[in-house]
């Protein structure tokens, strides 16, 4: 950066230790005795840090219980006075900077020209001695100059020249940028259109290639360790979403004038440079206000200056004290409180070890000096806070929830689509949809419809790279879909066991979650809907204040609990599977089931819960009606790694069958579906039945086939695969519980009888009465057509959707 060293912009770019030097080649023994003497620094430094942190651990605390506690989940707060966004004063901090000037003024003048406002330009000089402010007033007489006589740095360099702007709006810039043509009037724009909006920032590009990314205007931090990373993160000018940002750069942002002067500018804590507007932007996040990025006013950095021109020792102690200051004074909540002091000796390490044990003897005293200096300054950072806890109205988790968030961001500043404009739909599924190949084209049929009105991202888990690809059947109906490869490397600790194995070893990996994660944080979506309670596991955590949609497709309190033998076991499992799910669906904003009697089911384990039934749905003019066949056959159709469909196969085989064959010897029992697992294998001992495996097109099969057979005993939701046999026009025996959802009367559209014998005699009659068959199949094909379309089944989504994001947030 070039501007009053280092100028806050960055305080962005550098949010880690700037590189030291290479050092020169040194022998092995002495590599050797610098990487013991590093070992021991940082072995000091932890020692040292370990009173350190329970001190300041003890005085932030302390200040807590004397100061009111913040005011969370009131009312919203007062928007900011009503400002004036025509025009700004825009601020350019230099120190010996004229070359850069040379580039900034120029697109500067002609951003202002574009744009047409009264704009007011001033340059700040820090005491310059390369001329800049005579080139200034010999080729820019027209720009205002504020001189200080000596380099009053970053914070005293701005705040001290405040008095001469006189417009609403501060636009803050570096010198060492170059603006783009219209770079000033979507700055504008946005703080115009979003009245509790404190700053907008600039998207940054880098002149440099090899550093694109290090700086982009996305702001954001996390805690890690102790330690709250900052970092920039992609961002890319799609759709009309406001794009939030924990704080605004100081090398190119917009900010409300009479707010930043009430507030006394940049604070003196953070006194010359680093943290400065980080600070300045969180507490405008706490305070109830919002700080966005605006992609589609771009500038270019062109260089980092100023900072080349200070001692690295003292520029690392610096950028390390204030690390250390915005953390103590800046969150108040108890937990990232002591993550902040007491976990101060693992933090120092850390950071002393970053370049390895031959440079920690430095890094360590550099270390070593930054909390010394910041424990100096411990007081003010505690008044700091205090004041701070006076007026938020946002606790810190709401504060970062919504500063990283693009949806609880539009959402909280009361952005609602249009009710005729499409949604922006965000999809995670536990498993890829597929057209013909299982129970999932009905998902495949939905997202079909919804993408027909709607805009529409899909984000799957799969299996395996020969399962990812199968998403390409997909991809032309949405408008983009994205695979995540399960690898089961569980990262979830559960020392309790309070969830089953399982989930805790496919769905927690820590690559997958961090995905999720910046899907939730970027995409512009107006709903997102979740499908299987595995992917609530995966997102466990990341969907509070969303507006969303959980879609159960098996209630776990339906479900089949295999005990090993032991029933006690099996309850366990059962009651331990029910406080996981109840833990995972209450921060749903809606819950769809697709039965009532799922529903049921769910309302009995958990009263809390409120579910709207959804009947599934096919897409009926894709399965073509097949004609009557008087084959001896039965057809089952099943993914047999589900343990109800394993069951019911092992059911149909070895006691329906049998009975069958004695009124009927030449009858069959084909069953179709993948079977991983091989626990179906024993079944090719039973007379009659053969196994088709994987059978890629399911049409012709049933074309042969007599009846279709649904024997379930177990389970819940509804099956996609009866729907699709009714639409083939094929007659389907099966027991109560496999028609469970369809909309229809057993004798009329199906036939449902419970127990071995009672199946095995509507089989019967089904194989020897041509007219029953084709009596049951135009009937069941019917059925379908008028209750089971997928397009009725979208539009009572859309229906969900639609009253969700009407609804205020609280």
């Amino acid at each position: 950066m070039a501007s009053a060293l280092p100028t806050s912009a960055h305080e962005a770019s550098a949010h880690g230790t700037p590189r030291a030097p290479e050092a020169p080649r040194a022998s092995p023994v002495l590599g050797a005795a610098r990487a013991l003497a590093g070992l021991l620094s940082v072995a000091l430094l932890a020692v040292l840090l370990l009173p350190v942190g329970l001190l300041a651990a003890l005085w932030l605390l302390a200040g807590n219980v004397f100061v009111r506690r913040a005011r969370t989940g009131g009312p919203a707060p007062a928007p900011l006075p009503v400002r004036d966004t025509s025009a700004a004063s825009i601020l350019v901090l230099n120190w010996n900077g004229r070359a850069f000037l040379e580039r900034l003024m120029p697109s500067l003048q002609a951003a202002v020209e574009a744009h047409g406002g009264a704009h007011q330009v001033i340059v700040i000089d820090n005491g310059s001695t390369d001329a800049s402010v005579a080139w200034l007033r010999a080729h820019w007489p027209h720009v205002e100059v504020v001189r200080h006589e000596r380099n009053e740095k970053f914070v005293r360099g701005y705040n001290k020249a405040l008095g001469a702007a006189t417009r609403d709006v501060l636009v803050l810039l570096n010198n060492d940028m170059v603006v783009d043509r219209g770079f000033l009037g979507p700055l504008l724009d946005a703080l115009a259109r979003h009245p509790r909006a404190f700053a907008a920032a600039a998207r940054i590009e880098m002149a440099d290639p090899a550093r694109r990314g290090i700086e982009t205007g996305r702001t954001a931090g996390r805690w890690s360790g102790g330690m709250f990373k900052l970092a920039h993160l992609p961002v890319a000018a799609d759709g009309d979403a406001p794009w939030p940002c924990l704080w605004p750069g100081g090398g190119a942002c917009a900010v409300d004038r009479r707010a930043f002067v009430a507030r006394g500018g940049f604070e003196a804590l953070f006194d010359p440079y680093y943290f400065g507007d980080t600070s300045l932007g969180y507490q405008a996040w706490r305070r109830g206000e919002f700080v966005l990025l605006v992609p589609e006013a771009v500038v270019e950095h062109v260089h980092r200056g100023s900072s080349s021109r200070v001692r690295p020792f003292a520029l690392e102690r610096v950028l390390r004290r204030n690390a250390h200051l915005f953390a103590w004074r800046s969150f108040d909540d108890w937990r990232m409180t002591l993550a902040a002091t007491l976990l101060l000796p693992l933090t120092g390490a850390r950071v002393a070890l970053r370049g390895g044990f031959a440079r920690a003897a430095r890094a360590a005293a550099v270390e070593a000096a930054a909390v010394a200096s910041a424990l100096a300054r411990l007081p003010a950072a505690a008044a700091a806070r205090a004041r701070t806890r006076r007026h938020a109205v946002r606790s810190d988790r709401e504060a970062l929830a919504l500063a990283h968030s693009r949806h609880r961001t539009t959402r909280a500043l009361g952005v609602r689509p249009a009710a005729d404009r499409p949604l922006r739909l965000l999809m995670l599924l536990a498993r890829v949809p597929r057209r013909d190949a299982d129970g999932s084209f009905v998902q495949f049929d939905l997202l079909r419809r919804l993408g027909e009105r709607h805009h529409v991202t899909v984000c799957a888990l799969a299996e395996d790279a020969a399962m990812a690809r199968r998403a390409d059947d997909l991809a032309p109906h949405v408008a983009r879909i994205e695979t995540l490869l399960l690898t089961r490397e569980p990262a979830r600790c559960d020392l309790l066991r309070r969830d089953p194995a399982g989930f805790r070893r496919d769905y927690s990996d820590a690559r997958i979650r961090a995905r999720l994660a910046e899907l939730l944080a970027s995409e512009a979506f107006d709903v997102v809907q979740v499908d299987y309670i595995e992917m609530a596991y995966a997102l466990e955590g990341l969907l509070d204040g969303l507006a969303s949609v959980h879609v159960v497709h098996e209630p776990l309190g339906s479900a089949a609990w295999p005990g090993a033998g032991s029933r006690l076991r099996a309850l366990h499992e059962r009651a331990r599977a029910l406080l996981m799910e109840r833990r995972l669906l209450r921060p749903f904003a809606r819950i769809v089931c697709m039965t009532t009697a799922d529903a049921a089911m769910l309302r009995a384990c958990h009263p809390e819960l409120r579910p709207v039934v959804i009947t599934n749905g096919i897409d009926v003019g894709r399965h073509a009606p097949c004609p009557p066949s008087a084959a001896p056959t039965l057809l089952f159709v099943g993914s047999y790694a589900h343990p109800p469909n394993a069951d019911a196969a092992e059911f149909a085989a070895r006691e329906v069958l049998p009975r069958v064959r004695a009124r009927v010897p030449q009858a069959r029992l084909l069953l179709a579906g993948a079977d991983p697992h091989g626990r179906l294998a024993a079944l090719h001992a039973c007379p009659g039945v053969e196994q088709l495996g994987f059978v890629a097109d399911l049409a012709a099969v049933a074309r042969d086939a007599g009846a279709v057979l649904a024997p379930l005993r177990a389970g819940g939701g509804m099956r996609s695969k009866v729907l699709e046999a009714l639409a083939w026009a094929k007659p389907v025996v099966g027991t109560p519980l496999a028609f469970t959802g369809v909309a229809g009367r057993s004798g009329e559209h199906y036939l449902a009888a419970d127990g071995a014998e009672a199946l095995a005699e509507a089989c019967v009659r089904v194989l020897c009465d041509a007219e029953l068959r084709a009596r049951l199949g135009r009937a069941g094909r019917a059925l379908v057509e008028a209750e089971h379309d997928a397009r009725a089944m979208a539009a009572a989504y859309e229906a969900v959707y639609r009253d969700l994001v009407a609804e205020v947030p609280r």
